[in-house]
């Protein structure tokens, strides 16, 4: 107790750091260190005020991003994990491309647009095709005429499936 009431906030002592753990938290140390707990109540009371700052903070990061609603299960799920995931297998490739769906779920994926952002003077038109249009996520998946011989199988089988009409890629 002594050390900490002594020590400041500039000295490099084990109590500062001790003490500056505390404050994230918000632990008053002092009271826990006038009146000592037994060592169970102590864990069991650090363990609930870490988790619920950790718990509030992400409940924080989450709100101040509305994309991150689709990658939340829905609470009539059970269990299992989100679909997005189910795919994966634990194989590299299979994980590999998950992780670029999430990306694209939330509007993290990089296209040239959203480098152009935070790069100025990078274009932010389409590398790979010649039409000049700006290289968003909707560009990629639905219009880049270089990615045609990918898309249109593709785009034909699902239509094919769900016995629609098959649209007509130009």
């Amino acid at each position: 107790m002594r050390q900490m009431s002594i020590k400041d906030k500039q000295s490099r002592s084990w109590f500062t750091h001790i003490r500056a753990i505390g404050d994230i938290y918000h632990i008053d140390l002092d009271k826990v260190l006038l009146y000592p707990w037994p060592k169970e109540t102590w864990k069991i009371y650090v363990k609930r005020t870490v988790d619920g700052y950790w718990r509030e903070h992400m409940a924080h990061q989450l709100s101040c991003r509305s994309t991150v609603k689709w990658l939340i299960r829905p609470p009539t799920w059970r269990e299992g994990p989100h679909p997005l995931w189910q795919v994966c297998e634990g194989r590299t490739y299979h994980v590999s491309a998950a992780t670029t769906r999430a990306k694209m779920l939330v509007g993290r994926y990089h296209t040239q647009l959203n480098m152009s952002i935070y790069r100025p003077g990078l274009p932010a038109v389409c590398p790979i095709c010649s039409t000049g249009e700006d290289e968003d996520l909707v560009h990629l998946l639905a219009s880049c005429t270089a990615l045609d011989p990918y898309r249109s199988p593709k785009i034909k089988s699902l239509f094919e499936e769900e016995d629609l009409p098959t649209p007509t890629m130009e």
